[in-house]
């Protein structure tokens, strides 16, 4: 609310002035939050087309921007890539607008596939818009066939160590002769009840037992006479000396194989075999898989394990089965040997052959940094490009793109990468990559001799988000993920020169979920959050705690439109009210029936937020694209015109019957709308004054000091409580200047004579104010430094 003032009058009533602007109440921003005790007297209800800057209430419009007569050389259908400026040492400071066609081009079947680009970039000089230069740059992209996984399967060989409850008994074994690594070499087994000849016996001494020996004869009563050391041993070690002789079952290992491509398929192998291990069971069991025509088997590297690979390309393979059915003579043991699949498992890792197609719409919009004179694009597909001024338009690399591209720490940074055709990487969204140091156009981690360049990428696998975003400060990297934030610091580590740690990491942080919702000046950024705007300049601050409510529900209702094209945020100083001052802003489309739009705009100076909406019967339907960036301009305070001074900036691009037309430019500019703005009418409303709630406040007149600089009459209308009272006429011969030192113009305003002779009685006024947007070329500057309501109410009144 405004600054109340209550005077004893000499008739006993209350005289009331409530004080708008000026050291009494600052001008304030929007609010949207729910009301506190007493309303914040730092901010409006409701504003749209208003600033507030040094303490003065500003009117500003979106104003069209002056583009070269030719962009992209007239080309029809070029879509929009992005605006912005940069300074390049040969040429200065240039503006420019980007963008790019693409078609389709090849038969399937017949002859190769993909698509024909060409990126289209003009530039031009910010004080003579007749000197622009046009560059393009074609690439083609081929379709790419790939395969992206065949199913796979690894299966451990598991020794059970089980041993037979065989009724013989009584051998004994004598070892003779072991090598150097503990090996039998010469052993006599004999004696005993009980066995029979071909029967295996392992050889037992202080715990080992992997030596196989074979019964060959024995006589009448089941003693040993004669047999053969099948295997000296695998682990373990024997000395000479007394042994212990343990029977063992005949046991089988193997497998059963059933798939698309036929089974069930069996194949075995004798545990007991001339090559008594798991290395040896393994690898004999792989050689009889070799014509299975669902799968190819091979042993794993330690020889410990089968590895099964489907034969069949893609998804087939994962419904292929493998089960264990190793057996062992005596059904009450367990084999000696046996695979970790007693109930059938599938193959896993399976997936569909993919082609992959150039696609026909590259981006919503690009991202663009510029480094010594050079600005580099990416989020325009699997490369990412490069401009260094007319004549110098090319491909940084070709070995990847990323969505968002920033400089740190002498490399590029880039998230959520886009590798070319063909080349499969998972869950590209979450990983990180970067660039060599000092060779800002190498993506790739090794050269093709194989040397190592000092790029590389990682997937942030720690974190259960997407990345959204980039900060850059000095020395700390700031990914903005979806639900928090990953802090990117070098490490002077060549092999990995980025370490990352992260916040947010519970269920729920305070990260963006929109790309285009993240923007930065200088070394601060600001970012939409889940259920704030953040500011993040060291630290994280919630900045959009009054205008939240507001926000957000035009955000939500964005997400009925599904058109991120409209949304947009940018952050940049600007030149409006006499002063420069950083602004930031985003753009949000609403209501799905009927598009609309609207930027939120902040001013970190005064933290306060204001609107502007975009005016109905402008074609805004049709608008298929908007891009927010900065252009350059001439500082028209500047006595030599040399100042370049930093316009906030839209790009619109309407599609019309199929066709895209040429993009339409406007700055955000101190001045009423006109017929060369795109704004609505600019209008204020103030809070609720419940002075004294239910009593008549009679308003007896409004006192208003501003400046301005009018081509023609403007009109200035106040209304309370929605109803006109009053209506300022601004005439050229009177306002004509904003000079700083100029002092403001300080009327009062008494209501209208239909509203009745000399007041005007309300219960809990409300004042607003709206000026008629002029429906001509001309020009309105205005700066309100106070409004000042007069009024007076009954002490002794109850209410009514």
């Amino acid at each position: 609310m405004g600054v109340v003032r209550p005077i004893k009058q000499a008739n006993g009533n209350i005289g009331l002035e409530i004080t708008y602007g000026g050291k009494e109440a600052p001008f304030g921003g929007v609010d949207s939050s729910a009301p506190p005790a007493y309303i914040d007297p730092r901010c409006f209800a409701k504003a749209d087309g208003f600033l507030v800057v040094d303490n003065k209430l500003i009117v500003a419009s979106l104003q069209k921007a002056s583009i070269p007569a030719a962009l992209w050389n007239n080309v029809v259908g070029v879509k929009l890539l992005g605006i912005g400026t940069f300074y390049n040492s040969i040429n200065g400071q240039l503006n420019y607008a980007l963008g790019y066609t693409a078609v389709r081009f090849g038969s399937v079947g017949i002859s190769p596939t993909g698509t024909d680009y060409v990126f289209y970039i003009t530039s031009w000089d910010p004080a003579d818009v007749t000197q622009y230069w046009t560059d393009l740059l074609q690439i083609t992209l081929y379709d790419a066939m790939s395969v992206v996984e065949q199913a796979s399967l690894t299966l451990d060989c598991i020794a059970s160590g089980s041993v037979s409850t065989s009724a013989a008994t009584g051998a004994t074994a004598e070892i003779t002769a072991v090598d150097s690594q503990g090996f039998i070499t010469a052993v006599t087994v004999s004696g005993g009840t009980g066995y029979f000849a071909t029967q295996y016996l392992n050889i037992v001494q202080n715990g080992t037992l992997n030596a196989l020996y074979q019964v060959d004869t024995v006589d009448g009563s089941g003693a040993i006479l004669t047999g053969t050391l099948i295997e000296g041993g695998l682990y373990g070690t024997y000395t000479v000396g007394a042994a212990n002789v343990i029977p063992i079952n005949d046991a089988s290992v193997g497998v059963t194989i059933n798939g698309p491509a036929g089974g069930p398929n069996t194949y075995t192998v004798n545990a007991l075999s001339t090559d008594y291990s798991r290395q040896g069971v393994v690898a004999l069991l792989a050689s009889n898989i070799t014509t299975d025509p669902n799968v190819s088997v091979a042993a794993s590297t330690d020889g410990y394990s089968l590895v099964f690979t489907s034969k069949l390309l893609g998804v087939d393979g994962n419904s292929i089965t493998v089960q264990d059915h190793s057996v062992n003579a005596d059904p009450t043991v367990a084999p000696p040997f046996y695979f970790s699949a007693k109930t059938a498992r599938n193959l896993e890792g399976g997936q569909l052959t993919i082609s992959t197609t150039a696609p026909l719409q590259l981006t919503n919009t690009a991202s663009i940094t510029a480094v010594g004179g050079t600005i580099y694009i990416g989020n325009v597909g699997p490369m990412i490009l490069k401009y260094s001024g007319p004549g110098l338009f090319t491909t940084s690399t070709l070995y990847t793109g990323v969505q968002v591209l920033r400089k740190f720490a002498g490399s590029m940074l880039g998230i959520c990468v886009e590798p070319q055709l063909g080349t499969l990487i998972q869950n590209t969204d979450m990983v990180l990559a970067w660039s060599a140091a000092g060779n800002l156009d190498e993506w790739s981690p090794l050269t093709s001799q194989g040397f190592v360049t000092g790029a590389g990428f990682e997937q942030l696998a720690d974190v259960g988000d997407y990345l959204a975003g980039l900060i850059i400060s000095n020395g700390t990297a700031f990914i903005i993920r979806s639900q928090g934030i990953s802090y990117v610091t070098p490490t002077g580590n060549a092999a990995l020169p980025f370490a990352t740690s992260h916040k947010g990491l519970g269920d729920r942080g305070e990260g963006a979920q929109v790309q285009q919702l993240v923007c930065q000046y200088d070394e601060t950024g600001v970012y939409v959050g889940g259920s704030n705007i953040y500011q993040l300049s060291g630290q994280i601050q919630s900045i959009g705690d009054k205008i939240a409510n507001d926000f957000f529900a035009t955000l939500q209702s964005t997400s009925v439109l599904g058109n991120s094209n409209l949304m947009g945020s940018v952050a940049s100083t600007v030149l409006l009210g006499g002063s420069e001052l950083p602004l930031v802003a985003f753009n949000i489309p609403y209501n799905s029936s009927n598009v609309k739009m609207r930027s939120f705009v902040f001013n970190p100076t005064n933290a306060t937020w204001m609107g502007f909406t975009y005016a109905n019967g402008t074609g805004i339907g049709a608008i298929d694209k908007v891009t927010l960036g900065v252009f350059s301009r001439l500082n028209s305070y500047s006595f030599s015109q040399l100042f370049n001074q930093a316009d906030l900036s839209y790009a619109f691009q309407q599609e019309i019957s199929g066709t895209l037309l040429p993009p339409s430019f406007f700055s955000l500019l101190e001045g009423v709308p006109n017929v060369n703005s795109i704004s609505n009418q600019a209008q204020v409303y103030f809070p609720v004054e419940e002075v004294l709630f239910g009593r008549d406040i009679t308003i007896d007149s409004l006192y208003v000091a501003l400046n301005g600089s009018v081509s023609e009459n403007t009109y200035v209308d106040f209304y309370l409580n929605d109803v006109l009272y009053s209506t300022l006429i601004m005439t050229p011969a009177t306002f004509n200047s904003v000079d700083l030192n100029t002092k403001p113009i300080e009327t009062s305003l008494y209501p209208l004579p239909t509203r009745g002779v000399g007041a005007f009685t309300v219960k809990s006024p409300q004042l607003s104010a709206k000026i008629r947007s002029l429906t001509d070329a001309g020009s309105a500057l205005i700066r309100f430094t106070k409004i000042m309501l007069l009024g007076s109410f009954d002490e002794a009144q109850r209410p009514t």
